[in-house]
């Protein structure tokens, strides 16, 4: 709801995190984003879910899947995927879809999001604006904030409970070279997706999958790029069964009430 609300001036360490990852296919961005604390709402687009959840429903953790897909040349079908995805997320943190107004005493559901993938998320948004790939920068306006709308609902200190993970794909990253007339791929990736997404969550995360030696088996792992609550794990890695939700939070928050948190 547009307009100015009045807040209390009080230290605010809600028990949730609002996390944006990024990794190439396989790399373990599910499978860290599941294990964080039930029941998780599973929104996906992304056809590589299955081993991870089905691993997390094994173990007794309680997910709503839910699952969508969309023509990107149908803006009134993805229109109305986007408007029912935008209720269920902000119904669940107890903030209105219609009015904007936060509910008192709202007890959520689920304790986590997870975006599978944000950046499936941005197309939607895309394809229900209009705007095709590499369109006019003015065109983006409408796009960015759709995606405003839940990322600073999701980020706000009302939500206190509700954690929020958006997962990322990565594209080639291409560049201009010396003395060349286009640009090249140098070997590097960039997210895909929103632009601006890193800087409305509170962690961003790097996952990549290191193999192991000949006969052994290889290892995920985890890497903080930057923190807005602790900069002490700016570059921290977590590896192997290490690479989960539970030592992010050990880690960003050290004297965390942990049955707070959902664990």
């Amino acid at each position: 709801m547009a307009g100015i609300t009045k807040m209390n001036a009080v230290v605010m360490r809600p028990s949730r995190l609002t996390v944006c990852t990024e990794g190439r296919e396989k790399s373990g961005k599910s499978k860290f984003a599941l294990s964080a604390p039930g029941p998780i709402l599973y929104i996906e687009s992304d056809s590589s879910y299955i081993g991870p959840l089905s691993d997390t429903v094994e173990t007794g953790k309680k997910v709503e899947h839910l699952h969508f897909e969309y023509d990107a040349g149908d803006k009134a079908g993805s229109s109305a995927i986007w408007d029912e995805l935008h209720d269920e997320v902000l119904s669940t943190i107890g903030k209105d879809p219609i009015s904007g107004k936060w509910q008192k005493n709202h007890t959520p559901a689920f304790r986590t999001i997870v975006f599978d993938t944000a950046t499936e998320l941005y197309n939607l948004s895309r394809a229900r604006r209009g705007v095709a790939q590499g369109g006019m920068p003015q065109a983006y306006g409408a796009v960015y904030a759709d995606m405003n709308v839940i990322t600073r609902a999701l980020s706000d200190p009302r939500n206190d409970k509700v954690n929020a993970i958006f997962i990322h794909r990565v594209k080639r990253e291409f560049k201009m070279g010396v003395a060349q007339e286009k640009s090249s791929w140098f070997g590097n990736y960039e997210r895909s997706g929103y632009r601006d997404l890193p800087s409305e969550v509170q962690v961003n995360l790097k996952h990549m999958y290191r193999p192991g030696a000949m006969g052994d088996s290889g290892e995920f792992i985890t890497t903080v790029l930057s923190s807005g609550v602790n900069h002490k794990t700016y570059e921290m890695e977590f590896e192997g069964m290490m690479s989960n939700f539970l030592s992010l939070v050990m880690a960003t928050y050290p004297k965390a009430n942990l049955k707070e948190w959902g664990f």
